[in-house]
């Protein structure tokens, strides 16, 4: 790697990198309590990331993870997602996402989890785990 290549790397593709985790992270929130079921939801804009390949890169990701595909229209930009909670008693965890064009170059990715009452997950393995499905778009 040459010497300006090392620059761009640095300066441009490392920080872009950075602000792309940071913006999963800050959108995302937790409401709700164990007592009453909890939703956490999180949203990022993909600059200059295609609708359509975010919106195939996205249901590939949840596919290959073991997300059971209730519904998915690619025209409205939403797969609709399920898996059975461990130890949950036939409880499933529904799972949404909205893929929405909003330019000619980038897209948006909304993520919303809802579990019932007496299911649980940390704050940090559902960060975490959103974060996943919005980079496997990039």
């Amino acid at each position: 790697m040459n010497k300006l290549n090392k620059i761009l790397f640095t300066f441009i593709l490392i920080p872009a990198l950075v602000i792309a985790k940071n913006q999963c992270e800050e959108n995302f929130s937790k409401t709700g309590s164990i007592f009453t079921g909890k939703a956490y939801k999180t949203t990022e804009t993909l600059k200059k990331i295609n609708y359509n390949y975010a919106f195939e890169k996205i249901y590939l990701y949840l596919t290959k993870d073991g997300w059971n595909i209730i519904n998915s229209n690619k025209n409205a930009g939403t797969i609709n997602a399920s898996q059975e909670v461990s130890f949950g008693n036939g409880k499933i965890s529904p799972l949404n996402v909205i893929v929405e064009k909003t330019n000619f170059s980038d897209t948006k990715v909304s993520i919303v989890y809802n579990m019932s009452a007496g299911v649980t997950t940390s704050k940090k393995r559902a960060k975490k785990f959103f974060c996943k499905i919005i980079n496997s778009a990039l």
